[in-house]
């Protein structure tokens, strides 16, 4: 790209710069190599993968650059910072290393951007940064007290609010929650009612198993093996991360095991096969096959109510369940 550009020449004899060239911010910083449009692409791609992977990436598309170069491209997006007025602060956690240690992430709400990371996730840090903003009049966070304390420490003048991605979050999670209490109860009620139609009677006598029923029984004592374990770990005074490490289990695993009021069966996923038998031997009948799934899990309803009716009504196979279950 050839660029014809005028010069100016300053008739002061006291200037030290005597020749002034024409500049076009528009296409190019000064003094810059590069056009203001590669620059932003090298600093969205810098976002996105980071620094060697955006390197491989830009130079598999004909920019060729360094990961260095990358990454001060990244950085200098951020300089466009003017360190104003904050009026509504965001905070939420960021990584140093994932499980391990992290930090706080502060943000501009209403222009959207980062404006500082604190080193570690705590009260004092937090209280002490808002000390030196007395502007801040809005506080957004998560349902952590760590931040909750910071803020009244800091900023005790400031209200604070949870942010719309926690709130849908916690409002998934209680009903999930719910919805495996309320699936629970109902096996319960199935399995007594089933006893109370035989009359009381003594179990039939034992069959013999099948191949896959055998594998379910082999897979479901071995999983309530690791139960029982994750049990008494916890009675030892675990954490959950440290149960998750022990047990190979993620901590999400174990804090769904440890709020359950018992052992956790895996019913929902055989339905699903029952369903999916179900809808291929009416096919094979030539019989009117039904799209509607009877079971569905409790992440899914959860789903399913955070979503706005005329969205589940088009997207969903089954409108009678969201109906039901809203109910």
């Amino acid at each position: 790209m050839r660029l014809l550009v005028r010069r100016f020449r300053c008739r002061e004899s006291g200037c030290q710069r005597n020749i002034f060239a024409e500049r076009l911010p528009q296409i190019a910083a000064a003094r810059a190599r590069e056009t203001a449009r590669l620059a932003e692409v090298l600093g969205i791609v810098g976002y996105a993968m980071g620094g060697n992977p955006g390197a491989r990436l830009i130079n598999q598309l004909g920019m060729p650059g360094s990961p260095d170069t990358v990454l001060r491209r990244v950085k200098a997006r951020l300089r466009h910072y003017d360190g104003g007025r904050v009026r509504v602060l965001g905070v939420d956690d960021w990584a140093w290393r994932k499980r391990q240690r992290y930090g706080a992430m502060l943000m501009d709400m209403e222009h959207n951007r980062v404006i500082d990371l604190l080193p570690d996730r705590s009260a004092e840090s937090f209280a002490c940064w808002l000390g030196s903003h007395p502007e801040v009049e809005m506080i957004t966070r998560d349902r952590s007290t760590l931040y909750a304390d910071g803020g009244r420490q800091g900023a005790p003048w400031a209200v604070q609010i949870t942010d719309r991605y926690h709130l849908v979050s916690n409002l998934s999670e209680a009903a999930e929650r719910d919805i495996q209490q309320l699936q629970m109860k109902a096996r319960a009620e199935l399995a007594k009612s089933e006893e109370d139609r035989r009359g009381g009677r003594s179990r039939p006598r034992s069959r013999r198993l099948t191949l896959v029923e055998a594998q379910y029984q082999q897979c479901r004592n071995a999983r309530y093996q690791r139960y029982q374990a994750v049990l008494e770990l916890r009675r030892q005074a675990y954490t959950q991360e440290a149960i998750g490490e022990k047990m190979g289990l993620s901590p999400d695993t174990v804090a769904r095991w440890l709020n359950a009021p018992g052992f956790p069966e895996r019913q929902i996923r055989r339905d699903r096969r029952r369903d999916r038998a179900r809808f291929l031997q009416d096919c094979q009948r030539g019989l009117q096959a039904s799209q509607a799934r009877l079971h569905y899990s409790p992440s899914r309803i959860a789903a399913l109510l955070n979503k706005p009716p005329h969205q589940v009504l088009k997207t969903s196979q089954a409108p009678e369940l969201f109906q039901a279950v809203k109910v």
